[in-house]
């Protein structure tokens, strides 16, 4: 099943199909496909971000959900084998909001999105710096006399990683809370009432995501050149290579 906006932007898809490699608390919304009645209700939030994958320093991890839908008018499609069903529905605005317009909603919704890829941005980035040490921290065993390349590379990974994200403790007061959290900080901000988002968050978005766009460029480097140079010597010892 997805949801769409009425230009055929998919919002949402939910599948009927098992997640049984996925941790129970990861999980995404699933379709019943039992015999009879069924029922699923969609709670109008977008495609969420990536989660981590390691959850060490993921303080404020719930902000990975993707943002409600604004008011208007928008289209379920269920398919089932080769048939679809397709069903047209609107959504209201709340009738005791008086003073926020539609497209003060608008406004809400567009930065919320923002955020969510901004926040997808940043722990794919998380994921990728912590999936590349691993394997550069493997080869510092396997490969003895490239240990101090590979040392090198982990070192250059870390500092990545300690930009984006606050490792040490999931406790704010124990040590500075890092880019990842920040970003999530904005999203409870522009999303706990329904207005449009203020000069400041806006201000403080591009600040934050302009530091984030920084440490997804050093990664790349690092990728490019040392990860890169690391590799071609693996290959010159032998078989493997890391990325």
């Amino acid at each position: 099943m997805s949801f769409e906006d009425p230009a055929g932007n998919v919002l949402r898809t939910i599948s009927s199909k098992a997640q049984d490699d996925v941790k129970e608390e990861d999980r995404d919304p699933i379709l019943s496909k039992k015999e009879g009645l069924n029922r699923f209700a969609w709670d109008l939030r977008v495609t969420p971000a990536t989660k981590l994958a390691d959850k060490k320093g993921g303080r404020g991890d719930y902000t990975v959900d993707g943002p409600q839908v604004p008011p208007g008018t928008y289209r379920a499609k269920l398919t089932v084998g080769k048939q679809t069903y397709t069903q047209t529905f609107t959504v209201k605005a709340d009738p005791r909001l008086t003073t926020t317009s539609q497209a003060d909603l608008d406004a809400q919704h567009a930065f919320l999105l923002k955020l969510r890829d901004k926040i997808n941005e940043t722990h794919v980035a998380i994921n990728r710096v912590r999936e590349l040490r691993t394997q550069t921290q493997a080869w510092e065993k396997r490969a003895p006399a490239l240990k101090d390349e590979a040392a090198a590379v982990a070192k250059k990974l870390t500092e990545i990683e300690d930009a984006l994200i606050q490792s040490k403790s999931d406790d704010p007061r124990s040590f500075p809370a890092r880019l990842n959290v920040k970003l999530g900080t904005l999203v409870n901000f522009a999303d706990n009432a329904d207005h449009a988002p203020t000069q400041q968050l806006l201000a403080m978005f591009d600040e934050i995501a302009a530091r984030i766009d920084v440490q997804t460029a050093k990664l790349a480097e690092v990728v490019a050149g040392p990860i890169a140079s690391f590799n071609t010597k693996i290959a010159e010892s032998g078989p493997g290579a890391i990325g």
